[in-house]
């Protein structure tokens, strides 16, 4: 390879090395944006469960907030309230993480049909519901080995 040659293949390689970083930075630049307003509050989990009397739910009831853009929003407070049943909330309200995600845990009394809702201000809530019953005959703490 002639001088001027290697010179002209390493200038190429160069030009398509800076093209792809340009590349790069430009379908990158979207995802980098903050999350706006919320526009929109989703269950994740936690919902339809069924317990026992005067017991936890086993898992949280959880929501994600997002963006108009669909991007989680960290930050935002969200009201839980219990509509019927009554029991306690662990947290109340509760402010999403960096995923957007706010929880609480419920625990039961002796009622047994539950609704619980989240709301965002600004946004329609969203709603929870449970059901409990007695423990079996015999059962130790809450049914399931605790």
């Amino acid at each position: 390879m002639r001088p001027w040659e290697w010179w002209s293949a390493r200038r190429l390689v160069l030009k398509d090395i800076v093209l792809g970083a340009a590349l790069l930075a430009l379908a990158c630049n979207g995802s980098t944006q903050p999350a706006g307003p919320p526009a929109s509050i989703v269950k994740t989990a936690g919902d339809a469960q069924a317990g026992y009397f005067n017991t936890a739910l086993p898992i949280p009831y959880s929501v994600t907030v997002f963006d108009a853009n669909s991007r989680a929003v960290p930050g935002v407070s969200v009201a839980w309230a219990i509509v019927t049943g009554g029991g306690s909330l662990s947290s109340n309200p509760s402010t999403t993480n960096g995923n957007g995600t706010a929880s609480t845990t419920h625990t039961l009394s002796s009622a047994t049909l539950y609704v619980v809702t989240a709301t965002v201000t600004g946004l329609p809530p969203v709603t929870f519901s449970a059901t409990a019953t007695a423990h079996p005959a015999g059962m130790v703490g809450d049914g399931r080995g605790r």
